[in-house]
This record gives structure tokens, C-alpha cells and sequence, in this order.
């Protein structure tokens, strides 16, 4: 691999290490609220929507992760 498409995938993946670091915020205050809704809420269609986006986000950071770790691996 030359030096201009190592230097972009490193900067791509400092992009996409970003990104990841937002979604992992997004993910932390989306299970905080999940996990502050009191009992007699749970089994509601609004916590059933918040479990959801939670399993969703953990499954989109799982993803940036492989992403970024195939870029890294490239470009060794």
C-alpha cells in the first residue's frame, strides 16, 4: 500500500474513531434512561422502544469497531 492511501485510510479512520466514540455516548445515555425507568414502566411499549435502540446501538458500535480494526489491519 503507498503512502497516500495509508494516510487516508488513517484518516478515515480517525473519522470513523470519532463517530464511534458518539455513538458510544448516544448508547451510554440511551441504557442510562432505560435502566432509570421505574419498574411499573417496564413492560411498556416506550421501554420496549428503548431496549430496542439499545441492542440497535450496541450492534452499530460493535460494527464500527470490526470497521476500524479491518482499516488497521490494512494498513500494517
Amino acid at each position: 500500500m503507498n503512502k497516500a492511501r495509508r494516510s487516508e485510510l488513517d484518516r478515515i479512520r480517525g473519522q470513523l474513531e470519532q463517530a464511534l466514540s458518539d455513538l458510544e455516548a448516544a448508547q451510554a445515555e440511551e441504557e442510562d434512561s432505560r435502566d432509570s425507568t421505574p419498574e411499573n414502566l417496564q413492560g411498556t411499549e416506550r421501554y420496549e422502544i428503548s431496549v430496542a435502540a439499545c441492542d440497535s446501538l450496541a450492534d452499530a458500535v460493535a460494527g464500527l469497531e470490526t470497521a476500524i480494526s479491518a482499516i488497521s489491519e490494512a494498513v500494517e
